[in-house]
């Protein structure tokens, strides 16, 4: 039988690894456990880091170096930042969410009215748990300090502090959302947030259909071909169901 040799995880790999906002709700498992994702949802997922995280490339973070650690990190401060800062607007569009969803209740046992609803609740426990979610992240980001000023190599603790000043110097995240969105980020967030039932349609007219349904105007749709090619690009195929991905160790 042959046996993996594990080789011991650097200090700046444990610094990126634990770079990440976090819940324990179990409602947001989905959206939060990547083992679970097919991998044409970590395509989605890569175009919309790349949209609110400009100052990281998802292709050239591998291998983890202490600079793209650092620039990880110093990323995610910046936009823990932007969250904060219009915490109370984002509580604010919650609210108008729910407004807009109390007549739907009684059709509850719809498809679309199901998932709608289950999206409105899932992002009004990712805006109340923010304040916590920040405050585990700022203990993280101090611990990710200690680690890099205690290490005797002085090349690496350099490049994770130069690397960290360069993320937290970018912004990525606005009032209006993505820094760098583009006209298919309506598109990608939508199919990102209802995955699950995208994963289950049969084609792209389907999901043409469900994208209108889900709050989507024809114009942030665009005709099938347009559609087509932004499928193309992150490699769903409807009428395929997805695989979780197999996690490289």
């Amino acid at each position: 039988m042959k046996t993996e040799n594990r080789r011991k995880r650097t200090w700046y790999e444990r610094v990126f690894d634990n770079a990440h906002l976090m819940s324990s709700r179990p409602v947001l498992d989905p959206y939060l456990n990547f083992e679970k994702y097919p991998d044409w949802l970590v395509k989605v997922m890569g175009e919309l880091t790349n949209q609110n995280m400009p100052a990281i490339s998802i292709k050239k973070m591998r291998p983890i170096t202490p600079e793209n650690a650092g620039r990880f990190l110093g990323q995610h401060c910046a936009n823990v930042y932007a969250v904060a800062e219009n915490f109370q607007l984002g509580m604010q569009s919650v609210r108008k969410m729910k407004e807009v969803a109390k007549p739907w209740y009684k059709h509850k046992d719809k498809p679309e009215v199901a998932s709608f609803l289950r999206i409105a609740n899932a992002l009004d426990l990712i805006i109340k748990d923010s304040p916590k979610s920040g405050k585990l992240f700022k203990l993280n980001a101090l611990q990710a300090f200690k680690m890099a000023l205690g290490q005797p190599n002085y090349n690496e603790t350099t490049e994770f502090f130069q690397g960290f000043a360069k993320g937290l110097s970018v912004k990525g995240l606005t009032p209006g959302g993505a820094a760098r969105r583009t006209t298919a980020t309506p598109v990608y967030l939508n199919v990102f947030l209802h995955w699950q039932e995208v994963d289950k349609l049969p084609s792209v007219p389907k999901l043409r259909e469900f994208l209108l349904k889900h709050g989507l105007s024809e114009n942030q749709v665009g005709d099938i071909s347009r559609l087509r090619r932004l499928c193309s690009r992150v490699g769903y195929a409807p009428g395929k169901r997805g695989r979780p991905r197999k996690l490289k160790k």
